[in-house]
């Protein structure tokens, strides 16, 4: 089942943006925490504590969506969460309320997996989208 080229480009799109920003994120964070005053033991739990996030809730979340058949809620929460999520890291400079919030952005970040399943449901072995 493979539908429109228009399709293909706009899930692979949203996952290379989307993907880009997490990583924007992470490169600069520790940078951003040291500007704020924070230790660099702190700055490293920190970094490790939010990075452990992208293998804790994918499994999870997968499974809920096979459970509920319909991963057109989670690929609108997803973006939506993560986007109120990094708008709350804005403004913020405290380092509990900074570490809280990027456990809830892991959360939310890792409900964009789903395009990634979604795009591979959508090109099956279809040589024609598939790089090798």
């Amino acid at each position: 089942m493979i539908i429109s080229k228009r399709s293909v480009i706009f899930i692979l799109g949203t996952v290379f943006f989307i993907y880009l920003a997490i990583m924007m994120l992470y490169t600069y964070l520790p940078q951003y925490l040291k500007f704020i005053g924070t230790e660099s033991p702190i700055i490293t739990l920190t970094m490790t504590f939010a990075m452990s996030t992208f293998f804790i809730f994918p499994p999870l979340l997968g499974r809920y969506s096979d459970k509920i058949q319909n991963r057109i809620y989670f690929i609108f929460i997803g973006p939506i969460g993560m986007l109120i999520t990094l708008a709350l890291l804005l403004f913020t400079t405290n380092i509990i309320i900074i570490n809280i919030l990027l456990f809830i952005f892991g959360f939310f970040t890792s409900f964009i997996t789903i395009y990634l399943t979604l795009f591979s449901e959508l090109v099956q072995n279809d040589k024609k989208w598939i790089s090798y």
